[in-house]
Parts: structure tokens; sequence; C-alpha cells
């Protein structure tokens, strides 16, 4: 007789990227996020193919912070205050195994993965028609961190604290929010190009940034 075994989460494992409480603590948990996808394609051998923004939460840590302090009540404190919290990387449908070399997923295996206003140029290139010798590889999840840090840049004002004097209709991030078709996707390409080449998009960084600016 085979018996099944189910767990039910009843309340939430952490908090939404954009709850961030300080900059620190944001760079904190990008620098998490980046070690955290090392992990899983050096001992796991997975590649998560669609980090987005909603794909990252936040968590308190309730290990002890031994590398930070020796002191027990320094440590109690750093938690109790939330100064800084880990990450959780989330919403692994799109992932895949690697291949035997570790270089990526090809596209014959899965179709092309991502959530688009985070998909790197490469695979806004082959959205429609992915070649054969086409394969999503972690440096592609790398640079969907990038426009995740972007997208809170210019669209945050503050920790939790969407921008009130624009929509994004009227940032750079307008073609990003609205690529639906073909045409859009492309569209999309060709201005993220424009845009990592210019860096015009550091133009519209709230200010609160400014320090995030290369």
């Amino acid at each position: 007789e085979t018996h099944l075994h189910r767990r039910l989460l009843l309340s939430p494992v952490g908090d939404p990227l954009v709850q961030f409480h300080s900059l620190q603590e944001l760079v904190s948990i990008f620098i998490d996020i980046i070690q955290v996808h090392f992990v899983l394609i050096d001992v796991y051998n997975i590649l998560h193919r669609d980090i987005s923004i909603n794909d990252i939460l936040m968590f308190i840590c309730t290990t002890r912070w031994t590398a930070a302090s020796h002191d027990q009540e320094e440590q109690e404190n750093v938690i109790v205050k939330k100064k800084f919290r880990c990450s959780l990387l989330i919403d692994f449908d799109y992932a895949d195994m690697l291949n035997s070399g570790k270089q990526g997923v090809s596209s014959s295996d899965r179709t092309i993965g991502g959530t688009i206003p985070f998909m790197a140029i490469d695979l806004l290139r082959e959205y429609n028609s992915p070649s054969k010798d086409f394969m999503h590889t972690f440096s592609h999840d790398l640079e969907s961190l990038i426009y995740v840090l972007v997208w809170i840049c210019i669209l945050y004002q503050a920790p939790n604290e969407i921008c009130s004097d624009w929509t994004i209709e009227q940032t750079c991030l307008k073609q990003w929010a609205l690529a639906k078709t073909t045409a859009d996707i492309q569209a999309l390409c060709d201005q993220k190009v424009g845009q990592l080449s210019t860096r015009s998009v550091l133009s519209d960084f709230m200010p609160y940034f400014e320090p995030l600016k290369p």
C-alpha cells in the first residue's frame, strides 16, 4: 500500500524582496542569492531559469552569526532587530538539471523559460524560435538578478515604498513591463542592449539608490 505524506504551508515563509530595511540589507540579500545560485549549480546541478522579483523572499535567520560576532548578546540583537535577513529562492517551475559539463540547459530539453521583464538579452533574442544549439546558462540567471535590482532602484523610492511621482509607463522600464507579442519582445531585446551599453537606466534611479550606481 502506498502512503502519501503532504505538508500544508499555512503561513508566509518570508517577506517580499521590496520590504528590505536598508541598502545594506538589500545588497546582502543579493549576495546571498548569488551564493544560493552557485550551490544549486555546483552541488545539485540545478539551474533555476526564472529569476524575477517575485521569486526572491527574505526570512529572519535563526542561526548564530558567529562570523559577525562572538558576543552572544550582539548576535541576538542582530536577529531581534532584523538588521539583516537571509534570502529564499522560490518558484522552481522552470528549473532543470544541467548537462554533464554544467554549462547550461539545452533548448532541445526545455523551452525558453523566464519572466519577460527580467529575462537576459540572449533569452529574449531566442524566445520565439530557439536555435538547436542554444543553452540557458548560469550567466543568464545572473543577468536576471541585475534586472531585478534595476527594477527596484527605479520603481521604489525607499524600502517598501513604491515611487509616487511616476508610473512605470513614465520610466525606461515601460517596454519591460508591457512586452507581450513577438514584436514587443524583440523591441525589448534591442532596448536592453542599448540600455546596458549606454548605462541609460542609471539616470532613472531614485535618489535613495544613488550609492549603488557603478
